[in-house]
């Protein structure tokens, strides 16, 4: 979105608001009213950050630019998607923060997009020009999650597995423990076996979660221990942001025949049969690291201060807290993001200071995700919080070499958009390449089964089936209806369309807070519309 004012007068503007709002807490504290001092201070605070660092000028403080300018890839844009490549454009052209990023979308087995867009960088660890191209492997975060309930949807389609067994009656005896003998596979992969989290002070190490260590068993003994479930509020969906992947593995390669695990299966009967092998991986091999580009973030407070600023004033964030367009179905996440960000400040802050003595139980996943780069992967004293420095966490070779399939898969838009038109394929009754079905179209079907309706954690209403995917309708805003799948941290996406029978896979590399997948949507909502028109 273009700026409604010029900079010099926005940066005028702030420092007014400054002063202002400085004087004004001095008054509200002198009346003893220190809620209200405290609030107008850190106003104040605010204002002055974004006086002393206009907003166009003020990502470069953060990214690692080697120059302004972007370039667009277009490998492939089919007659009648044109309306999709002018969207992907717009992403850069407003300037959204845009780094490199992919899209990758297959509608009836047919590639009709295929874009990459780039802007210059340097790998903060060698100093040396990224190559991005179309074959770059980012992080995709949760976008995981879609990847490991098509695994699981795999076993149960060999008949290796039922979702509506229990896992401790045949699959893992040890895992009942701890009152966790009746949760069932469907229950797990739709976030509602209560096990959000490890047991308080219990963090795995990085080593812990190496294929070799995963089929050692060292990441089940921490898993058997868990519990009892958390039941809060069983009308809720509480997220397994983490643990659910990490017990989905466990359960993977003790049926699995060969004892494989999520990543060896994803490597060896997806990626193989789809001619994705080296873009897609959990627990990359060296080689496929070397596809692997460094990701970036801004700081927490550059996510905050663009949340809380109009786009009329510079701010990036369109779903922010003032933004027009926060109230939409699309944003109301991404605006709740917003809203919670002093909280997360402040989270981040007790973690540190007091471990885990201020968190409850079922709140230990969310704690670990942010200890877990300072006991694992980053040298000690470089520890600022997790997703300040995300972009470095998933950067290192220790964590890509782990196995999270919660939220740790590294892939390319090319093969998240071919995985997902196998699956939109086998939903639909309909070869997807020459290879060997990845998914029966029976087993694509009975893994969408089991559809169940429960408010995500007090944010929007999910409807997650058997297998694990989110079906989503227009509560989740006009461009994601009909899609089935997940989203990741950061604006990933791996989705599929059966109505329409479309693949779509979108990765960036530039990791916002503030971005729910929201750039994806308006994608999505693109592909739409010229499938649509052309029907």
């Amino acid at each position: 979105m273009a700026h409604l004012l010029p900079i010099d007068v926005s940066t005028h503007l702030w420092r007014a608001m400054a002063w202002s709002s400085a004087s004004l807490a001095v008054v509200r504290v002198q009346e003893g009213s220190y809620g209200w001092g405290a609030a107008c201070a850190f106003g104040a605070v605010v204002a002055a950050t974004l006086a002393k660092r206009p907003f166009d000028s003020m990502v470069s403080g953060f990214l690692p630019f080697v120059a302004p300018e972007d370039e667009i890839e277009v490998h492939v844009v089919a007659p009648g998607y044109e309306e999709v490549e002018r969207v992907f454009r717009r992403l850069y052209a407003d300037k959204r923060e845009m780094l490199g990023s992919q899209l990758c979308v297959y509608v009836r087995g047919e590639l009709v997009v295929d874009l990459v867009g780039y802007r210059p960088t340097t790998d903060p660890a060698t100093g040396k020009a990224v190559d991005y191209n179309r074959e770059s492997i980012n992080p995709i975060f949760s976008s995981s999650k879609s990847i490991t309930a098509l695994v699981v949807a795999m076993m149960a389609d060999r008949g290796l597995l039922d979702f509506n067994e229990k896992i401790a009656d045949r699959i893992w005896p040890e895992f009942g423990e701890n009152g966790k003998a009746d949760i069932t596979v469907a229950t797990l992969m739709r976030h509602d076996a209560g096990l959000m989290g490890f047991p308080k002070g219990v963090v795995p190490d990085a080593t812990d979660m190496t294929t070799e260590r995963i089929k050692e068993n060292a990441m089940g003994k921490i898993i058997e221990k868990m519990g009892p479930p958390f039941a809060p509020d069983w009308e809720k969906r509480w997220y397994h942001a983490l643990s659910r992947g990490w017990i989905a593995n466990e359960i993977v390669r003790r049926v699995d025949p060969k004892g494989r695990t999520i990543g060896e299966i994803l490597r060896e009967d997806i990626a193989v049969p789809l001619g994705i092998e080296g873009q897609v991986g959990m627990g990359l091999t060296p080689g496929e690291q070397e596809k692997a580009v460094p990701a970036f973030a801004p700081s927490l407070w550059w996510e905050y201060c663009h949340s809380i600023v109009p786009p009329a004033l510079g701010g990036k964030n369109e779903c922010g807290l003032v933004s027009g367009d926060m109230f939409s179905k699309r944003n109301q996440a991404d605006s709740i993001f917003a809203w919670g960000f002093p909280a997360y400040l402040l989270n981040d802050l007790a973690i540190r200071v007091f471990p885990d003595a201020l968190l409850p139980d079922y709140m230990s996943t969310y704690a670990h995700i942010m200890t877990l780069p300072k006991t694992a992967l980053l040298p000690e004293g470089e520890f600022k919080g997790f997703r300040q420095n995300s972009s470095r966490v998933v950067s290192q070779p220790a964590f890509r070499a782990a196995e999270a399939p919660g939220g740790g898969g590294f892939a390319s838009a090319f093969a998240l958009g071919r995985i997902a038109a196998a699956i939109s394929a086998a939903t639909n009754e309909r070869a997807f390449l020459s290879a060997k079905p990845i998914l029966s179209t029976g087993g694509a079907k009975v893994a969408q089964d089991g559809k169940n309706l429960k408010n995500f954690m007090g944010i929007v209403d999910t409807v997650f089936d058997q297998t694990g995917w989110n079906h989503y309708g227009l509560e989740h805003g006009p461009g994601r209806d009909g899609f089935v799948g997940w989203m990741g941290s950061g604006g990933s996406v791996l989705q599929f369309h059966p109505e329409h029978d479309i693949g779509f896979g979108f990765t960036v590399q530039l990791l916002r807070a503030n971005d729910a997948g929201t750039n994806g949507a308006r994608l999505q909502e693109a592909v739409i519309k010229c499938v649509t028109a052309r029907q």
